[in-house]
Formats: structure tokens, C-alpha cells, sequence
């Protein structure tokens, strides 16, 4: 398990609240936050931003702009801007843009919360 000045890094933190199989790394951090309070904080927190993001609702699409955007994707858009000219990078992984998101924003809850 990686530290940062005693503690697990952020990374830790994300996969154990996204549920990730960590094996001998998740009992390392079982045993760490046995006896570190500031770490199960900060555990909540990313939990707690997890179920947040989870239960958010997203407002569904109107039909009109499905169809839209469907035929400027199969035209070969990758980024779908107002204009349309702009063209984006390959789409990245979900998975791994979630934790970058969950990582970001409990470090700036955690901030917040020390201040």
C-alpha cells in the first residue's frame, strides 16, 4: 500500500469506496484505519461522495437531440459541441474517469473540512 506521510494515498481510498477486490492491500488499510481517525473520515467521505454521485439523476435526453447527436456521430464527430467543429481525443474509460472525479473531489471536501 502506497503512503503519503503515514497515511494511504488518495488512490486507496477511492478503491476501497468504489468496493475494488484489494486483497492484502485492503487489510493493510483495515488495520490502518483501526487506529487512524482522520483516515476513516476521509473513507467516509469519498463514500459518501460515491452514493452522492451514484444517486444523482440525469435528466434524460429530448428525442430530437438523440437523433441529432447519433447522425453527427455516425458522420464521424467525436465532440459534439454547439458549433461542431471541434474534434476531441478517443474517449477515455469510464471507470477511470469516475475515480480521477471522486479522487478530486474528496480532496477538495477534505480541504474544506480542515479549514
Amino acid at each position: 500500500m502506497r503512503f503519503v506521510l503515514g497515511h494511504p494515498h488518495e488512490d486507496v481510498f477511492v478503491q476501497a469506496a468504489l468496493g475494488d477486490e484489494m486483497g492484502r492491500e485492503g487489510r493493510r488499510l483495515r488495520a490502518h484505519l483501526a487506529d487512524c481517525h482522520a483516515c476513516r473520515a476521509r473513507l467516509q467521505g469519498v463514500r459518501q461522495l460515491r452514493s452522492h454521485f451514484l444517486n444523482t439523476a440525469v435528466e434524460a435526453p429530448r428525442e430530437e437531440s438523440l437523433v441529432r447527436i447519433l447522425q453527427r456521430r455516425a458522420a464521424g464527430e467525436r465532440l459534439l459541441l454547439a458549433d461542431g467543429d471541434v474534434t476531441a481525443p478517443a474517449p477515455r474509460d469510464s471507470r477511470r474517469s469516475v475515480t480521477a472525479m471522486l479522487m478530486v473531489t474528496a480532496s477538495i471536501a477534505l480541504a474544506a473540512i480542515a479549514a
